[in-house]
């Protein structure tokens, strides 16, 4: 995979990660179709997929986090974190604050 870089994790490593990510992917592409299909062009699962990963090293950069821990963690808490900090920070930006539900 071109998005993750070749000296962070070996072949091994990649052998642990990638099925993991293959299920969040899994995951968002059945939230992304409402649960309708899990089946989208390869464009879009490539989109998909960047953008999960995009958002899981942000989460780990943030906050310290060792990419290594990938490869034992759930993945998913990564991208809730995240995915709740941005939503805080358009909220923030924005002069208003979600309810208490976080909507």
């Amino acid at each position: 995979m071109e998005m993750i870089p070749a000296n962070i994790f070996s072949g091994d490593d990649l052998q642990i990660l990638l099925p993991r990510l293959w299920e969040l992917l899994r995951k968002q592409t059945e939230r992304y179709t409402s649960k309708d299909s899990t089946s989208v062009t390869i464009e879009t699962a490539q989109e998909l997929l960047a953008s999960l990963w995009y958002t899981i090293t942000l989460a780990l950069d943030e906050t310290h986090i060792p990419y290594g821990r990938l490869l034992s963690d759930e993945l998913m808490p990564f991208v809730k974190q995240q995915r709740h900090a941005c939503k805080w920070h358009f909220f923030e930006k924005a002069g208003c604050r979600p309810n208490k539900t976080g909507h």
